[in-house]
């Protein structure tokens, strides 16, 4: 984003926080029921919950960018990247969302793209992180956990009592969207017109770089199981390799995946087709 683009947003940041707002409440909490109601229905490995997080917020596109097909068109390609959060934490990652594309409607398509797709990937993991914790690690055990007990005995309240826990999902995961909404609307004006706009923006962009560095921890295993035998001693090469930097070859694996689709092709569903070949192949000569 270069010096002048800045300048451009803090020029007419004042002109843009005086206009109308475009959505409504009742816009913004219907993008909410939606994402419930699909949920994962669309989940993939290629985009996660991407789609899942277009159809609930298209309604709120279509109505700020109206007729504008293009824009429209645009705005639903941002969104159409790999996303992945927890459904009701990370509800305050999608409501950012919606209010960062309503106060950027009359921005420039490829500073939007920057800004909110930085934002996301900054913020999708962490909120992930919290709501996991939280919600599956503390709160779903303690409540079944309650449930159940009292279940067994034949009591039906215990239903009543395990029917808790999907009322309090639902209940943080609309307060979370709604406040990343009010928060991301409200300060949407001071983020975007402050002279360290530039500033925020690249550093969640290192901390976007990061938070994929760790989702290729966690989502890609490769492991080659080859020995070397000198005498009565057998040498790992995985072994020698973790030795070296753990996690080399899921790094490298990713790294070649990435320059394929910089370099060569986009087509994602041929390079999975091609990941699934090239690994059947390396198996079968026991490679990996």
């Amino acid at each position: 984003m270069g010096i002048h683009t800045v300048n451009n947003i803090e020029n007419n940041m004042e002109n843009s926080t005086e206009k109308k707002a475009l959505l409504t409440r009742k816009d913004v909490s219907g993008a909410w029921a939606r994402f419930m109601l699909i949920g994962e229905i669309t989940h993939s490995y290629e985009r996660m919950i991407a789609i899942t997080l277009v159809s609930a917020i298209g309604r709120c596109l279509k109505k700020i960018y109206g007729d504008d097909r293009e824009r429209f068109s645009r705005a639903l390609q941002r969104h159409m990247v790999f996303f992945n959060t927890e459904g009701n934490w990370g509800g305050a990652v999608m409501g950012m969302i919606i209010a960062m594309e309503e106060k950027m409607a009359d921005y420039p398509e490829d500073e939007k793209d920057e800004a909110i797709n930085s934002m996301k990937t900054s913020l999708m993991g962490p909120l992930a992180g919290i709501g996991d914790a939280i919600d599956w690690g503390t709160l779903k055990p303690i409540i079944l956990g309650i449930g159940l007990s009292i279940a067994i005995t034949g009591n039906v309240f215990g239903f009543l009592v395990c029917l808790i826990f999907n009322v309090l999902l639902h209940f943080i995961g609309y307060k979370c969207w709604m406040f990343g909404y009010d928060a991301g609307a409200a300060a949407m004006g001071t983020l975007l017109s402050g002279s360290w706009f530039k500033q925020f923006v690249r550093c969640a962009s290192m901390l976007g770089i990061l938070m994929m560095g760790a989702l290729t921890a966690s989502y890609v295993s490769l492991a080659t199981p080859l020995t070397i035998t000198s005498g009565e001693a057998v040498v790992s090469i995985q072994e020698v390799i973790d030795g070296i930097i753990p996690g080399l070859l899921p790094l490298a694996a990713v790294g070649g995946i990435y320059l394929i689709m910089r370099n060569k092709t986009q087509k994602f569903g041929m390079i999975a087709i091609g990941i699934v070949i090239i690994c059947i192949l390396l198996s079968l000569i026991g490679v990996v």
